[in-house]
């Protein structure tokens, strides 16, 4: 099989393993350093990353030289030897060092998963109780979290934290605590050295995109006693373990379960459920540890949004814990903070503002009170409490709980507690028992919770309805629906995000489990008024005002009677019956995997090849469309990993038509560059890149070309920024180009939530790390016309930029009373808001001040391309500060003195106060920028508007854009990609049928299909250029007149496209033929510097006229261009060399004169157009002037409109009530007019 190379399995079960901890390389740092020497047991002293392995990178930053492995190859070679670069023993300089950066610098070849602001904060949540060394040997224990990125996606992590012997000894007495760590095998240390044995903690942690906690915590498991004291063991462990983790496949959320090896010990990853994440946790575990109440309490809490801490005395408990109250409010989500292990050193945490869910070890317990005295829950899982502070909890509706009590009571009790059941002599048997009761009990837990929360919101779909054909929810109503004593549960609910995600999903039809259990309810209640005598209220009893206590509690009691009478089973019968049936799927449908074998890097991918035979073996046996779509997905997967992408994309797109809901599409997008920015830019490959010095007409050539600045300007200013010399090194442009490319792919991969969805022209600018901010903690985002609170995947606060009315930096206190520089946001309306951003707050101050300077000067030019030039600056600015940390760089450089400031790159600030006049801006609808795809800007030198069809294809407006065409979509003013026709400039168009033919410069006339926009056919039959094409229509026929600019007149026949040679002629003596128009049989044209010709088409072709104006001799009139009014005039615009131009119309049938009028001050007309009662006219110096055909009156003769600031090239009327205006190559856009 023939592959590219090595891809990125994207459904992988291992993501990345981090190491944390201590060793040989890193000695043992205090974390806070003491005045006085105290024991080695008793300090805490600075973890770091020690280790990070994916599926195709392994850095080892701390090791005496860091590098970077790239392990998995495009030719598939074999595992590195890593060779130990830190003596043992040797005297070095003790320094807390970077945990993550050298390596990052380091690694060009492949990235790793997660990024280097992710990974660095690791190291205090692996080892979250203390870091502290031993004198005698801790046993190794487990626990696990969830990290959350910055789109709020979830990433789960088991840690397995075991312990190795060190010999500390203390060297430097100076930095008193400060040991160096030698391995306990190097014989007798330095008799001199103050020496202790000790035990050192050693944290290694997977992180995977689905919550496979216990396969996780397993492999940890069988991997524990292959480890041992040594760090070079530990990485060659590593490196051949966690690669063949990174190569299994997850299965799709269906009927398909993987089975796999590893160690030997064999696995089963169990997919997830139609629309429900995976949920591997036992779901009684809070059961043991709080009473029904208390997680019914608990349970009330989250879904009305508290701010939640759980406590226990074992780390391990939390995740698991806070992991199964998630599963028991689905189908709602948590999308506020989440920090299911907080460290003890972190708890501060807490007192900030905001919404959260977090779990603290016990001992913190008063420190927490004494943060925050009121306002949060605190559970504690050791004392089985519940406790709020200063507010009674507001309760789930009892006629729910009570439903839920009577079906708790009815569940199985755990394994361990079933005595009835006989002994098993066979361990295996046993564990298969323990494991089938454990998915029965789970499957069970959940129905009851969904039957219960089904309960509640039963009838939401009631209040869903449509406004303005907008669906909409009909809150007050439902509120008011509800009876007094729940009112106050729902009106909370009704606020929080996850009630709004909810019925947003209700509103988009969507169907799942939620929607099911609600038609089983529906079905009792029917049945229940069947047999009924009399009509039941149509007002829901569980939530009406009239309805009494003891009436819901009647009705309760008979819904178990109900669903056995109409033939329902109970909730737990149901769930366990559908668990029997799926887990007969799976173990139908399981997909065993071969042994990943260490050959495996040396042979090219024998695994993978295995995995895709099993794979397709199994989709052609496949018997059902969601099955074969699983399979599908599995396959294209495997594709992907395997470097075949156009073979898991096509797998990938035929899942949409077997599945929709496993059908993969914003990873599809990514892949196929649809949503991917930077993939429609001019991106220079790595190969291309220039190898030498360059100068700086090259450096502004090719930073333009590549998108990196939008114009030439910008890029002459960014070349003053870089390089004080004549040239500059090629090193420092690789440097500066792939720290821009960072920034646009962190601000491409961003996504925001649904209530803050970029708009059509909005991107992503600037995004700020983790940082405390009037609501809590969280990120704040910069883009084209909003600044944004996020907290997580919540929006806190959404402002349009012309909404602030000033961005200050502040000096602010922090938690610890170190005073910090912050930034402060004022409103127009006077509300203010704070963000701690540190040492980045000037850089956000200026940014957000060139932002909004920028959508200012957009709104005031209606002019969009000015927000996105000043974006696409202040992302170059980003990448040019965080160039200027870079060591490599500086040292390039000769200092960072000789970086100058790239603020200078910000100049919307500075032309804030300019304003269009006022006649132009109301007048004005956009101005609009076809796409740049050369450094060079083009001319617009003819367009036309074709309408929309029947079949619902927009209008269009069709552009010469110097020898290509362009096509706009006028309903989003959105350009296509350009079509290249010509070899020369495009001088004219026109639509005959369903094509459009296309005049050139360079003599041909090009004919387009205008569904495909090819080329459909190239006619070279003119000697000279073509200036002119017009579809005449006869009696007889159609025809097609191309005219030259040296009087060649050909007609052709447009079904045949052959030359009606009876009728083409060539006029003598004429010269440079321009804006040439057909009345009837005639066509007239302007001859430049003589007269406005009319020429009989019919043989013999003639001159039947030749008009003119009276000038003086010394300032002769020059014709300029023609236009045809509806009431049969022709208007000729002729200009004088002295600036004035005169207008001239005449009666097409007697060549009469009408009128004459002069313009003063106006150097000429170059293009004119009819708009309803209206003759709109370009000038040469960009201005555009307006009248009345019917009357010859000017309509604005005193302010005319002007939004070009050169001659206007083009006129074109669009959906027969805009005019658009082209502009010349040294501005290249458009103007839409009202």
């Amino acid at each position: 099989m023939e592959r590219k190379g090595y891809g990125r399995l994207h459904n992988a079960l291992v993501e990345l393993c981090v190491v944390v901890g201590m060793d040989e390389d890193t000695g043992l740092v205090p974390e806070t350093q003491a005045s006085c020497q105290v024991s080695l047991d008793s300090c805490d002293f600075s973890p770091f990353i020690l280790a990070a392995v994916s599926g195709e990178v392994g850095a080892f930053p701390q090791a005496g030289c860091p590098h970077v492995e790239t392990f998995v190859s495009q030719s598939g070679g074999s595992i590195p030897q890593v060779q130990s670069t830190t003596k043992v023993g040797s005297s070095k300089k003790l320094v807390r060092q970077p945990t993550l950066s050298p390596s990052v610098a380091i690694a060009k070849t492949a990235e790793l998963p997660l990024s280097s602001e992710e990974i660095s904060g690791l190291p205090p949540i692996c080892l979250p109780d203390s870091t502290k060394v031993f004198r005698s040997k801790p046993s190794a224990h487990c626990h696990s979290f969830v990290m959350t990125d910055l789109s709020g996606v979830h990433r789960y992590t088991m840690c397995l934290t075991y312990y190795r012997k060190f010999v500390a000894v203390l060297r430097d007495k100076e930095k008193s605590n400060c040991y160096e760590l030698c391995s306990a095998d190097y014989g007798e240390p330095d008799a001199r050295s103050e020496h202790e044995e000790c035990y050192v903690p050693t944290c290694i942690c997977l992180i995977a995109n689905q919550p496979y906690y216990q396969v996780l915590k397993c492999c940890l498991s069988t991997l524990l006693p292959r480890l041992t004291d040594s760090t070079l063991q530990l990485q060659c462990t590593l490196l051949e373990f966690v690669p063949k983790l990174a190569l299994i496949p997850v299965p799709p959320a269906g009927i398909i379960s993987v089975k796999f090896s590893a160690l030997g010990v064999s696995h089963s990853l169990y997919p997830a459920l139609p629309y429900r994440p995976v949920c591997e946790i036992p779901l009684y575990y809070p059961f043991t540890l709080l009473s029904v109440d208390s997680i019914l309490t608990v349970v009330s809490c989250i879904l009305t949004e508290k701010r939640i801490v759980f406590l226990s005395s074992s780390i391990s408990l939390l995740t698991p814990v806070i992991e199964s109250f998630f599963a028991f409010i689905l189908p709602f989500t948590w999308r506020h903070t989440y920090i299911p292990v907080l460290p003890s050193k972190m708890t501060d945490y807490i007192s900030a503002p905001g919404t959260f869910i977090m779990g603290c070890h016990s001992r913190v317990e008063e420190q927490i009170d004494e943060l925050c005295p009121d306002g949060i829950v605190t559970v504690s899982l050791d004392e089985g409490t519940v406790v709020m502070d200063r507010e009674l909890p507001v309760l789930l509706p009892s006629y729910a709980t009570e439903l839920f009590k009577s079906r708790f009571r009815d569940l199985p009790k755990p394994f361990d507690l079933q005595m009835s059941l006989p002994s098993f002599l066979d361990a295996e048997e046993e564990n298969r028992a323990r494991k089938k009761h454990a998915t029965q009990l789970d499957a069970a837990i959940r129905a009851t919770f969904v039957e219960m929360l089904a309960l509640i919101f039963r009838d939401v779909n009631t209040f869903c309805g449509f406004d303005s054909f907008q669906p909409v929810f009909k809150k007050n109503k439902f509120l008011e629906s509800r009876d007094r004593q729940n009112y106050e549960f729902y009106k909370q609910i009704s606020a929080t995000d996850m009630f709004s995600v909810f019925i947003n999903e209700r509103l988009q039809r969507k169907q799942d489990y939620f929607d099911q259990e609600v038609e089983q309810l529906k079905a009792i209640e029917q049945a229940a008024e069947k047999k009924s005598k009399h009509r039941v209220e149509t007002r829901d009893p569980y939530c009406s005002p009239g309805g009494s206590a003891s009436f819901r509690r009647k009705h309760l009691r008979r819904i178990s009677e109900r669903r056995s009478s109409i033939g329902l089973k109970s909730a737990k019968s149901l769930s366990i019956d559908r668990h029997e049936t799926y887990t007969a799927d799976l173990q139908r449908n399981e997909l065993i995997l071969p042994e990943v074998e260490s050959s495996l890097f040396r042979d090219g991918g024998h695994f993978y090849d295995t995995c895709l035979e099993k794979v397709t073996n199994a989709l052609e046996q496949a018997d059902s469309a969601s099955l074969r779509a699983s399979y599908r997905f599995i396959r294209g997967m495997l594709h992907l990993g395997c470097g075949s992408e156009s073979k898991g994309v096509q797998d990938l797109q035929t899942i949409e038509k077997e599945n929709r809901m496993l059908y993969p599409e914003k990873l599809l997008n990514k892949l196929t560059g649809k949503d991917n920015k930077l993939a429609k830019r001019r991106a220079i490959d790595a190969d291309r890149m220039p190898r030498h010095d360059l100068d700086e007409r090259e450096f502004e050539t090719l930073t333009v070309r590549m998108g990196i600045f939008t114009d030439l300007d910008s890029a002459a200013k960014g070349w003053a920024c870089l390089s004080k010399d004549q040239s500059m090194p090629n090193e420092l442009f690789r440097g500066f180009v792939d720290m821009w490319k960072e920034v646009m792919k962190t601000a491409d991969q961003f996504e925001l939530p649904d209530v803050a969805q970029l708009q059509p022209g909005e991107d992503v600018v600037l995004i700020s790390g983790r940082v405390r901010h009037s609501q809590g903690i969280g990120r704040l985002v910069l883009t084209h016309h909003r600044l944004l609170v996020m907290h997580d995947a919540v929006c806190h606060k959404v402002t349009e930029l012309t909404d602030i009315s000033a961005a200050e930096k502040i000096t602010t206190p922090s938690w610890l009373n170190i005073w910090q520089d912050g930034l402060k946001v004022t409103l127009l309306g006077g509300e203010q808001y704070t963000v701690s951003l540190k040492e980045a707050s000037a850089l956000w101050q200026l940014c957000i001040e060139e932002m909004i300077a920028a959508n200012k000067l957009a709104l005031g030019h209606k002019n969009p391309s000015i927000v996105h030039s000043a974006a696409a600056n202040v992302m170059v600015v980003h990448a040019l500060n965080e160039l200027k940390q870079d060591f490599d760089v500086i040292s390039m450089m000769g200092g960072a003195e000789r970086l100058a400031e790239p603020e200078t790159l910000l100049s919307c600030q500075l032309k804030h106060d300019i304003e269009l006049p006022l006649s132009t801006f109301e007048a004005l609808d956009r101005i609009i920028f076809p796409p740049s795809y050369d450094i060079s800007k083009r001319t617009i030198e003819c367009m036309l508007y074709t309408e929309p069809d029947d079949a619902g294809k927009p209008g269009q407006l069709w552009c010469g854009f110097g020898s290509s065409l362009l096509v706009c979509n006028v309903v989003n003013w959105s350009f296509d990609f350009p079509i290249p026709i010509a070899n020369q400039r495009i001088s004219c168009m026109a639509t005959v049928g369903e094509t459009l033919w296309v005049g050139s410069l360079d003599k041909h006339v090009y004919i387009i299909n205008m569904a495909t926009k090819n080329v459909v056919s190239s006619l070279p039959d003119h000697e000279d250029f073509v200036v002119g094409i017009i579809r005449q229509e006869t009696e007889k026929s159609v025809l097609v007149w191309t005219i030259g600019v040296d009087g060649q007149f050909i007609a052709w026949n447009p079904e045949s496209r052959t030359r009606d040679k009876q009728l083409e002629f060539q006029l003598d003596n004429i010269h440079q033929v321009s804006s040439p128009v057909v009345i009837g049989e005639h066509i007239w044209f302007c001859e430049r510097r003589k007269k406005v010709i009319v020429v009989d088409t019919k043989p013999p072709q003639k001159i039947i006229c030749k008009l003119s104006t009276e000038s003086e001799p010394e300032n002769p009139l020059s014709a300029d261009s023609l236009v045809v009014t509806p009431n049969q005039q022709v208007w000729c615009s002729w200009s004088e060399t002295k600036g004035k131009t005169r207008l001239v119309a005449w009666k097409s049938t007697t060549y009469e004169q009408v009128f004459s009028k002069e313009f003063v001050n106006c150097p000429g007309f170059t293009h004119m157009v009819i708009r309803d009662n209206e003759v709109w006219m370009g000038t040469k110096d960009g201005r555009i002037f307006v009248m009345e055909w019917s009357t010859g009156c000017c309509k604005d003769a005193k302010e005319m409109k002007q939004a070009h600031g050169h001659a206007v090239r083009s006129l074109c009327v669009v959906c027969g009530s805009r005019v658009a205006s082209g502009s010349t190559s040294s501005e290249g856009h458009i103007a839409i007019w009202k």
